[in-house]
């Protein structure tokens, strides 16, 4: 808020101004304003230790409502699918925790976020201890757990990554070239890319159930998938301290460092099986690094900000729009593709089967 104090030592002096220029409640922890009056902060505090746990159990018990109405309505879904067709008897996508898993890693963020507030601005020192131990034995620990699990079942050889057959551009221009029918150039420009754009997926040894319940995490990753997946859950985490605990130029640091960490991996790694998933994030990483430089600037030069509110919240969102543009595009592709294209050429490539695989 307003009056915030910047820079990593604070005088008394400038607490007090900071102090004087606060029209709401100024808060001793942040050396900064809140909008809060005097009488409202001192109510969120009115029950001490215990105004820090009910914070807590209010953002899990949120977290807990959701998972369950997640699980509710998949289990739903899938007595009624079973219902209408009772001769298919695998229905991977509704089975647990395919629904469960993915609404749990969106979570995250949350549990996290509530600890490290109450780490920074609890009530007492007895629940920033308390909250500071269950940042260690939840989200820090779940990291720790996932990752050494998916490398476990690597070593094991209970999953493996297969590399996806490409279609080499110099053989496909070839065929190209010598081909006249227009219906086979765009069967033979579909399996060149399909193949470019999918780097393999990977593979349950022996239908290995450990592996299946993993499937939410790592069926959009390569072989890479544990350093990014440890990664990006650390960032969640890196981030939420950095707000709740560092001020001033150093949290712009914190902040940048972060992002700049996420991107070199994004490019050097490319950890997703979809090629055209690897640019948008590439592409979405690069505009929130440019946000975080652009937002860090005026810390450092003790100038104004660079650019308006609305261009940057344009840019922080251009990269949320590209990954959904991406997204858009290849299911309505792949819909004409399956559909129009395929019915239209049926005659002229044989039936067809060719256009399917691609």
């Amino acid at each position: 808020g307003a009056g915030k104090v910047e820079g990593t030592e604070v005088s008394e002096n400038e607490i007090t101004v900071a102090e004087a220029n606060c029209t709401g409640y100024f808060s001793p922890h942040s050396s900064g304003c809140s909008n809060k009056t005097s009488a409202e902060a001192a109510a969120d505090c009115s029950l001490g230790f215990m105004s820090d746990i009910w914070r807590m159990i209010n953002q899990v018990a949120v977290c807990a409502l959701v998972l369950a109405g997640v699980s509710f309505t998949r289990m739903l879904v899938l007595a009624i699918v079973k219902r209408i067709w009772p001769r298919h008897l695998q229905w991977g996508a509704l089975e647990f925790p395919n629904w469960e898993g993915p609404a749990m890693l969106t979570q995250f963020w949350g549990v996290t976020d509530v600890l490290t507030s109450t780490i920074a601005f609890g009530c007492k020192s007895a629940s920033q201890i308390l909250a500071g131990v269950l940042l260690l034995l939840g989200p820090c620990m779940l990291l720790v757990l996932s990752a050494r699990r998916v490398y476990k079942l690597q070593n094991e050889g209970a999953m493996q990554f297969e590399t996806s057959q490409r279609v080499m551009w110099s053989s496909a221009r070839e065929i190209l070239t010598r081909e006249t029918n227009p219906c086979k150039k765009i069967m033979v420009l579909g399996r060149w890319f399909q193949g470019w754009r999918l780097r393999g997926w990977w593979h349950a040894v022996n239908n290995d159930v450990r592996v299946k319940t993993l499937d939410f995490v790592i069926s959009d990753y390569t072989n890479s998938l544990v350093l990014f997946f440890a990664v990006q859950m650390a960032k969640k985490i890196w981030i939420s301290l950095t707000i709740a605990l560092i001020r001033g130029w150093p949290n712009c640091v914190l902040l940048l460092v972060a992002q700049i960490a996420e991107m070199v991996i994004l490019i050097f790694y490319l950890p997703f099986a979809d090629q055209t998933h690897n640019i948008s994030e590439c592409l979405a990483a690069g505009c929130n690094t440019v946000c975080v430089i652009v937002l860090a600037l005026p810390y450092f030069t003790n100038g104004n900000p660079l650019i308006s509110d609305m261009a940057l919240l344009f840019l922080a969102c251009s990269g949320t729009l590209v990954c959904g543009a991406s997204v858009s595009i290849q299911s309505v592709s792949a819909i004409l593709f399956k559909t129009v294209l395929r019915s239209a050429c049926a005659g002229s490539v044989g039936g067809g089967g060719g256009g399917g695989n691609a």
